[in-house]
């Protein structure tokens, strides 16, 4: 399993066993279920694209849903579920098992947004603001990259020393959103996985 299972604090532990872990395809297919009626409706952008206040919430949980089931579905291990869990450092919690045990990683989500949203916006500055991490070995940090990158070779992007347990770019690899990829873990032995976006109905 390519996620960091620990040490963790021991209070911290026992808060993440006590939370509500979701499955990432079942949260994926109902967001699906819902998105053609809102992208078809007269909300405005920052509405249909969950950015105002009232909707980042299920902007997190819908990205950390796509790590988690990329994760899941590239052959990388166990399903990993997550949960959410509001801090300074982390945006969420995973949770899989292995022979019986189970094991957590606190996750926080960054984002390289869209061109139209922030031109100056780049993965190298996001990169650098990563540093201010300086004791978070169990941290894993999935930077969604949220823009066009048909001309991106990920394994030419500068990575600076960072102080975290694990680096993870994940993105979409299609227009209709169908199409997914996941890279990392970058700060170790990086290796580009594409997966699909859950099919089916609930």
């Amino acid at each position: 399993m390519p996620m960091v299972p620990g040490p963790h604090d021991r209070i911290r532990s026992r808060e993440w066993e006590r939370l509500e872990y979701h499955d990432p395809a079942e949260v994926l297919r109902r967001l699906r279920s819902f998105e053609p009626e809102v992208a078809a409706s007269d909300l405005p952008d920052e509405a249909k694209s969950l950015r105002t206040h009232d909707l980042r919430h299920f902007k997190e949980k819908r990205e950390a849903a796509l790590f988690c089931h990329g994760l899941t579905v590239t052959g990388m291990g166990p399903t990993v579920y997550h949960a959410s869990y509001e801090s300074q450092d982390l945006d969420f919690v995973t949770r899989w098992e292995v022979d019986g045990v189970r094991r957590y990683t606190p996750v926080q989500l960054k984002e390289v947004p869209p061109q139209e949203l922030n031109a100056r916006a780049s993965i190298e500055e996001t990169l650098l603001n990563l540093q201010k991490y300086v004791d978070s070995r169990d941290l894993v940090v999935a930077l969604f990259l949220n823009r066009r990158l048909q001309h991106l070779n990920l394994a030419d992007i500068e990575v600076p020393s960072l102080s975290i347990g694990g680096l993870w770019f994940f993105g979409a690899a299609s227009e209709d959103g169908d199409a997914w990829f996941l890279y990392g873990d970058v700060l170790k032995a990086p290796q580009l996985h594409p997966f699909s976006y859950p099919e089916g109905g609930l």
